[in-house]
């Protein structure tokens, strides 16, 4: 605990530990597969760079960890949506904006 002159302690213990489990996802991974409806990958943007032709490899490890990575879509008309990929938060942020 850390005392600080604005108000209760706070604690800096990690929070406990959540058990993970694997659990496979249907489907042929690793296959080109088709968006459909006018869909097209834009780019991806990783640690690594910006990627925007080429093959571009989103890695998820066996506990489920990636690294930062921003998957830009293209629909029809000129709208992007982004696929944020947030490893600390341990989520996926979807911006449908212009950003």
């Amino acid at each position: 605990m850390i005392e600080t002159d604005m108000g209760p302690q706070l604690s800096l213990a990690p929070p406990p530990a959540i058990e993970r489990s694997f659990q496979s996802i249907s489907g042929p991974l690793g296959r080109l597969e088709q968006l459909g409806g006018g869909v097209e990958f834009g780019w991806v943007e990783t640690p690594g760079g910006d990627i925007d032709f080429g093959d571009a490899f989103i890695i998820f490890e066996g506990d489920g960890t990636s690294s930062y990575t921003m998957l830009v879509l293209n629909e029809p008309g000129g709208h992007e949506l982004a696929l944020e990929i947030l490893p600390l938060a341990d989520a996926v942020r979807i911006i449908d904006e212009d950003f």
